[in-house]
């Protein structure tokens, strides 16, 4: 996705507009996960995320993180 001047932009937020963010570098890959804690948290068959380098990406507001134990037996964050 570019912006209107050409560059990399990808924006964003949760729904009640407390988080908003802006992407300005393509991600390092995409990737599916299909695990029952995804799923869970999806309320779908799997979540999708794309890691992004720090310096290309930016936030406004503050994030909840929620912090629990995988099915992994691993800790997992998820940000609201």
């Amino acid at each position: 996705m570019r912006d209107a001047d050409g560059t990399y932009a990808i924006t964003g937020g949760c729904r009640c507009g407390g988080i908003r963010y802006r992407i300005t570098k393509a991600p390092l890959f995409v990737m599916a996960c299909h695990c029952t804690d995804c799923q869970e948290q999806t309320s779908s068959a799997f979540s999708l995320g794309m890691p992004v380098d720090k310096d290309g990406f930016s936030h406004t507001g503050e994030p909840v993180v929620i912090t629990k134990t995988a099915e992994s037996g691993n800790e997992s964050r998820a940000y609201r």
